[in-house]
């Protein structure tokens, strides 16, 4: 049995873990399969108004104390999303938590081939049918699945469609 944990990186960080086994199941199996979601949900880890410093000092600690307890064999997170109207701030610090990520992997013992970095629209086309799914579409997705998440946790939600990816196609 292999653990996962999945991190939509953001200031409001949204993660899922759980175990999966490797097993090869044909389209017809998976979906007469129900799956057991795994334990998610969201946590602020950046206070607002932090600088950067203190920014990606509070994820690091977070992340360090998360991955302790969790114990995962492969860590997937969310490609940083930027869009014109970015703040140049807000950019550093989420690339910055980024490779803290990966640092803070390699220092737990997790192999860099097991540490991945997910393709937003990748992971949305797996997901929810559509690499342009927007927030609704992926938690409406989870609760297709009976996944019980509230309606705007947008975070939350793409966690756990990193998650599902990565047990899809990650795990062997």
């Amino acid at each position: 049995m292999t653990t996962v944990l999945a991190l939509d990186i953001a200031f409001v960080t949204g993660f899922a873990y759980g175990p999966v086994t490797a097993q090869s199941l044909t389209a017809l199996e998976a979906a007469a399969t129900k799956t057991i979601k795994p334990f998610s949900g969201e946590e602020r880890v950046v206070p607002k108004g932090s600088s950067i410093g203190e920014a990606l000092d509070h994820y690091e600690k977070w992340l360090s104390e998360l991955i302790e307890i969790v114990q995962p064999e492969i860590l997937i997170f969310e490609a940083p999303i930027f869009t014109s109207k970015t703040a140049f701030d807000t950019a550093r610090k989420l690339i910055g938590m980024a490779g803290i990520t990966e640092m803070v992997a390699k220092r737990k013992g997790i192999r860099d081939r097991d540490v991945f970095e997910g393709n937003n629209q990748t992971v949305k086309s797996h997901f929810a049918g559509t690499g342009r799914a927007d927030k609704g579409a992926m938690v409406a997705a989870c609760q297709q699945r009976g996944w019980d998440i509230e309606a705007g946790n947008h975070n939350e939600a793409d966690a756990l469609a990193l998650f599902d990816y990565a047990t899809a196609c990650l795990v062997k």
